[in-house]
């Protein structure tokens, strides 16, 4: 409201809000004052959509425990997300939601308890992923948006594991590749049930090579 009649009648739209900037009218004075109110959000509405977007540090709900400094880092994290992966605002926050342990913990299993996420971490796992043939902004957001915990691994664990597709499984090139697009989860595993005899279960079925 103010941003409007703070604007000079040269500088506004024409048809825009250069009625807002004339006196009242003894008409309009008697107009309901709810009604002038309606009229003039209006007015300054269309002038905010003149204006360029200022970048907020706003976190969604769960994590709005976080401190100032956090805050800056989800910011940092989110828009980082959204650049490499080609995801919107909100589909960025729900990959970091699971990446750093704020929705749900079957995959981490406490490992990673709401933290503020790092975007140095997120970097590095995007990084990594694009060196492995993954880095066009549709293939990393269809991986984030399958396997949003990517975001959260530590790249040497990722590497050991990509390292036993290529030793175990003789995977390479496009292979490679597809199989990680197909079950990126394999990235996360940390676990071979399958090597601990007939019926054994770790009860860590979320990453363990016996899901592959």
């Amino acid at each position: 409201m103010e941003a409007c009649c703070s604007i000079t009648p040269s500088a506004l739209p024409a048809g825009g809000c250069r009625r807002a900037a004339a006196a009242p009218t003894a008409a309009a004075a008697r107009l309901p004052r709810p009604y002038v109110q309606q009229q003039r959000r209006r007015c300054s509405h269309r002038l905010c959509a003149q204006q360029p977007a200022v970048a907020a540090t706003a976190v969604p709900e769960p994590a709005a425990e976080l401190d100032a400094a956090g805050r800056e880092q989800w910011a940092a994290a989110a828009a980082l997300v959204q650049q490499r992966c080609g995801l919107d605002a909100e589909a960025a926050d729900a990959a970091l939601l699971k990446a750093f342990g704020w929705k749900g913990q079957a995959f981490w299993r406490q490992e990673r308890v709401k933290q503020a996420p790092c975007p140095t971490q997120v970097a590095a796992a995007l990084d990594f992923l694009a060196g492995l043939g993954i880095g066009e902004p549709g293939e990393l957001g269809a991986l984030v948006g399958t396997f949003p915990e990517a975001l959260g691994l530590r790249v040497e664990l990722m590497q050991e594991n990509v390292q036993v597709l290529k030793d175990k499984w003789y995977m390479k090139g496009n292979v490679l590749i597809n199989t990680l697009k197909r079950k990126p989860k394999v990235l996360g595993n940390i676990i071979d049930c399958t090597t601990q005899g007939e019926g054994s279960c770790a009860g860590m079925c979320t990453r363990c090579w016996a899901q592959f």
